[in-house]
């Protein structure tokens, strides 16, 4: 399984030899000259060490170090980013099998707000990998010179659920600031009976989420289970995933086929967002725990 490992100051030197191996890539895009001493040079690298403002991961596959990412504040484009992408690589022999893809979404879910990322025209993988991240978000597009562009876009704080739901995409939550109107309530209610969660068209009080509870109805006592363990999700339990949460993913995917049947485009694409990505939610949520 992928995981994040924040560097720390013992881990400066690693840092400095792999960044170097990925600025001498870069220099496919770049004219970096080298230094005296045979290397490449990278201001502020020590404030990686000192400054809270800016993080940097090493990228694990279980045990392997197969690439790595550094974020700071500084934009590109003059305005107030919370998170820059300063540098990311997956090295070579790891490539093509999702780990920059993975790894950057769950850096864009460990640190939500406004991002700029910057990358050179020129870099096919770069540019593929970051407006494919970027996407969902509608970012604005910044061109800084025929070769180089900036994604400049905000992230939203997903509402991951104990099960793996993201409640901020489910249309039954209705607390601050997701609050549902009475008609959308009411369509809510309508669908529910369509996909065949409800036999019956319910209340707009009954289809109302305010958030899940210990005392909540569950088929899989999930809010309960979390507590016991002293955990807030799934992928946070030192025993995940265990027999109960996988029945709950199997459950959950036998509704699948229905919703593509019945639902509208619209329908189903925030339908699966709410429900159908709750294995990969808490996959990212076991990802950040390690």
């Amino acid at each position: 399984m992928l995981r994040l490992q924040t560097v720390q100051k013992k881990d400066r030197d690693l840092l400095w030899n792999i960044n170097q191996k990925y600025l001498y890539e870069m220099t496919n895009f770049y004219d970096d000259p080298m230094d005296e001493s045979g290397n490449y040079h990278y201001g502020h690298f020590e404030e990686y060490f000192s400054d809270p403002s800016r993080t940097a991961y090493f990228i694990f596959d279980e045990e392997t170090l197969v690439g790595f990412a550094m974020i700071c504040p500084y934009s590109n484009i003059g305005q107030h980013p919370d998170h820059t992408m300063a540098e990311f690589t997956i090295f070579p022999a790891y490539r093509r099998r999702h780990f920059a893809l993975d790894a950057a979404k769950t850096i864009l879910d460990q640190h939500p707000g406004q991002w700029e990322i910057k990358y050179n025209e020129k870099n096919n993988g770069a540019k593929k990998l970051w407006n494919t991240v970027a996407a969902p978000y509608k970012p604005e597009v910044y061109h800084l010179n025929a070769e180089e562009t900036v994604l400049s876009f905000t992230t939203a704080e997903k509402i991951i659920a104990a099960c793996g739901n993201d409640c901020a995409a489910c249309p039954r939550f209705s607390a601050p600031p997701y609050e549902k109107s009475e008609e959308e309530l009411h369509h809510t209610a309508e669908l529910w009976m369509k996909i065949g969660y409800r036999d019956h068209i319910v209340s707009n009080e009954e289809i109302a989420c305010h958030g899940c509870k210990p005392d909540n109805w569950c088929r899989y006592r999930v809010i309960q289970c979390c507590e016991d363990h002293g955990v807030k999700t799934c992928g946070e339990c030192q025993e995940y995933p265990c027999d109960n949460i996988k029945d709950c993913f199997a459950v959950t995917e036998s509704f699948e086929p229905m919703c593509r049947e019945v639902c509208t485009d619209e329908e189903y694409r925030q339908l699966k967002k709410a429900f159908f990505e709750k294995e990969k939610n808490l996959n990212r949520a076991a990802l950040i725990a390690q």
